[in-house]
């Protein structure tokens, strides 16, 4: 029997691994000249964007200010509401209003070297003390979130008071309701029905006191013809030329301030200027449009025809 032995070759052999070329070049960064076209770039970016941004922002301020008008207001008639059409006065429970005219000054009074926490505390007792907290007791209502005066350190006042025009309350009263520190007492409006148009009657001002927290009311110095009206108190400038105000009715609307010495007057205020420079500043010659403006939404006893009848 013939025996084949058949031997298989084995291709042992491992297939030829094809290696890739190391690379040698280094990463080449940014010229110099790209760098700059970059940041060109990004600037042109920014400055078309941070306007808007801005924009937005101060919209945004404008309209949480108009809400707390608008909060304040109706605290103001849910009160006369309750106490049989009276309109808020600037006593309550004993405690004088001084502070805007319908809630406390700060409780304890401000003192060099207070903390602003401090001071924030103090505001709230003030607030708590006033009249209208039973119906608004909302701290941050009464505060607009432009008014930067509370950024400041509590110091001493430009008038010798207690703090260099830090405060928290960016709101007065108009000194013809129940109001005794200004007009003469036979022109104090006391009952809601007593307001002669309701609709245009402002209650709340945006004020911006140069003294420390808003002390007092607004007021004007009145007059039988609109002529011989004067400025007394300022505006606040926390809108730039833009006022936030509350009116009788319950409405809040916003009003654009024309008038550069009005503009003016509110800046002083807000740096605490001195005092011919934040009250009584001069009228617009020959027409001041804010006076004519605000004449006849001034309202108190014994105003004028005439006064009123401005648009």
């Amino acid at each position: 029997m013939r025996t084949e032995t058949v031997t298989v070759a084995m291709n042992t052999r491992r297939p030829n691994r094809i290696l890739e070329p190391i690379s040698t070049a280094v990463a080449r960064g940014f010229t110099l000249i790209e760098l700059l076209v970059v940041i060109a770039i990004i600037a042109i970016l920014a400055s078309m964007l941070l306007p808007a941004l801005s924009k937005a922002k101060m919209q945004g301020t404008m309209a949480a200010c108009l809400g707390n008008e608008h909060q304040l207001v109706l605290g103001f008639i849910m009160y006369t509401q309750d106490n049989k059409d009276t309109i808020p006065g600037e006593l309550f429970h004993g405690v004088s209003m001084a502070g805007g005219g319908y809630w406390a000054s700060p409780q304890p009074p401000l003192y060099i070297g207070e903390t602003i926490p401090q001071a924030m505390a103090a505001e709230l007792t003030g607030f708590q003390q006033g009249i209208l907290w039973k119906y608004c007791p909302t701290l941050g209502a009464y505060h607009c979130p432009g008014d930067m005066r509370s950024a400041r350190p509590v110091g001493i006042g430009a008038n010798g008071g207690g703090n260099a025009g830090w405060a928290y309350d960016s709101y007065s009263k108009t000194s013809g309701l129940n109001c005794d520190d200004w007009l003469d007492a036979t022109q104090n409006i006391l009952k809601m029905t007593q307001i002669p148009d309701i609709a245009r009657c402002i209650v709340f001002v945006e004020e911006a006191d140069s003294r420390d927290y808003n002390e007092g009311s607004w007021a004007l110095n009145v007059s039988a013809t609109p002529s011989g009206y004067e400025w007394v108190d300022s505006m606040a400038q926390n809108h730039n030329d833009t006022g936030d105000l509350g009116f009788a009715d319950g409405h809040a609307e916003l009003h654009h301030w024309l008038e550069k010495g009005t503009e003016q007057a509110g800046l002083n205020a807000f740096n605490g200027g001195s005092a011919m420079s934040t009250f009584y500043w001069a009228r617009a010659q020959p027409v001041d449009r804010d006076m004519n403006w605000v004449i006849p939404r001034y309202q108190y006893l014994g105003m004028s025809k005439a006064d009123l009848a401005l648009p």
